[in-house]
């Protein structure tokens, strides 16, 4: 009867230490991040200033790798962008309070805009997408266990994929036209991160 209640107690004291690593090993590897857009991209002749806001939220698979998903919101003027990524980040520097990582992913970005020429009595109808393929090096700093703030530089390619326009006279549309231009642009992030 005592192996029986020895062997029982083993048994669950293992469950309970097991159950403890399982939790350890789990705290902090999901995360949600929030800040700041700016830079510029090369959707003309010149370079276009922008600037946005971003949200994240991410999934730590290991140690050094962790898989992400972004929407980013991008203002050019009077342009209005809005794109998701999806990508993955590796951590190759890792200290207690400080770490560096670089990453990159697949995503696309869109616009669907119309804008206006009173003077003119013009429309133009905006149809603008893109296949966006960044790539950035981000430098952490963490404030607790749970809170820490980044920046991140980041480079992306933007290649159109079914992009138009189309110009409209007095509420009458005149033409419509395929933009095949790709694009490019740097930009920086300022925000900060919360693990769960």
């Amino acid at each position: 009867m005592r192996s029986v209640l020895l062997i029982s107690s083993l048994s669950s004291l293992s469950i309970y230490v097991y159950a403890q690593d399982l939790n350890t090993s789990l705290q902090n590897n999901f995360s949600i991040s929030g800040g700041y857009i700016g830079g510029f991209e090369n959707l003309s002749d010149d370079k276009d200033k922008l600037n946005g806001f971003f949200v994240s939220g991410a999934i730590q698979t290991d140690p050094r790798v962790s898989f992400y998903t972004e929407y980013n919101h991008e203002k050019m003027s009077i342009l209005k962008f809005n794109e998701l990524n999806f990508g993955v980040q590796y951590k190759f520097y890792d200290r207690k309070k400080f770490n560096g990582s670089f990453g990159t992913g697949i995503g696309y970005m869109w616009l669907d805009q119309e804008l206006h020429d009173p003077h003119m009595n013009l429309s133009a109808d905006l149809r603008l997408n893109y296949i966006v393929i960044p790539i950035f090096i981000e430098s952490e700093a963490r404030l607790s266990e749970n809170i820490s703030y980044f920046s991140n530089l980041s480079y992306k390619w933007l290649f159109s994929h079914n992009s138009k326009v189309c110009i409209s006279s007095m509420g009458i549309q005149t033409m419509c036209e395929s933009i095949n231009e790709n694009s490019n642009g740097l930009l920086y992030k300022l925000g900060m991160r919360y693990r769960f």
